[in-house]
């Protein structure tokens, strides 16, 4: 096992893919969107490989033609645009949609809404470099109505077998938003809310 440090990321080198031992690969000075501004994305997309296994091990397919309709997650710090459909809450499911995880309340609304996707570039891997202050957009492409979040708390990883962010109660509109870091069914997950 071999430590390195760079731009405020420590890394554990091992035979496995590299994983960040910092949930949150921002500096600590960095509190809010503005403090430090992020590298280009094209940077951000090649050093996701370096701190998710999941992103470093997993093909991601060709965007499909995506027609703007319905309602879309928009993260535009992070360079993440998708369109929202109603999940299952099981482990299959398809890249560039966001799914929104059964019995949550609907995108939007009082209360938390949890919604995943998978931890690759331009979907929620870009999570991964979520900060305090970064806009959320709910936009509904149907009626025209957009609503403006901000990220609240960059949870960082958790068990893959945590549930208690599914359930979390909020008193205002709330998006939890999940994806996988680790390259197993059993890995870690990564959660950033946003209010």
């Amino acid at each position: 096992m071999v430590l390195t440090a760079g731009a405020g990321f420590l890394y554990v080198r091992s035979m496995a893919a590299v994983q960040a031992t910092n949930p949150d690969p921002h500096l600590k000075a960095a509190t809010s969107a503005t403090a430090r501004p992020l590298p280009p994305p094209s940077e951000l997309a090649t050093n996701l490989a370096q701190i998710s296994s999941y992103a470093a091990n997993r093909q991601t397919e060709n965007r499909p033609p995506q027609p703007h309709v319905g309602v879309w997650v928009e993260i535009p710090a992070l360079k993440i645009s998708l369109p929202l459909r109603e999940g299952d809450g099981g482990d299959r499911l398809p890249q560039w949609v966001a799914l929104h995880y059964p019995g949550t309340v609907t995108p939007g609304a009082q209360g938390n809404s949890y919604l995943y996707a998978h931890g690759l570039w331009g979907m929620f891997g870009g999570l991964l470099y979520a900060r305090p202050g970064d806009e959320v957009v709910l936009r509904d492409y149907g009626s025209g109505s957009v609503s403006v979040l901000h990220v609240s708390r960059v949870v960082g990883k958790i068990a893959w077998n945590d549930k208690s962010w599914i359930h979390a109660s909020a008193s205002k509109p709330t998006l939890t938003l999940q994806t996988c870091v680790d390259d197993n069914l059993h890995g870690r997950r990564f959660i950033v809310q946003a209010t």
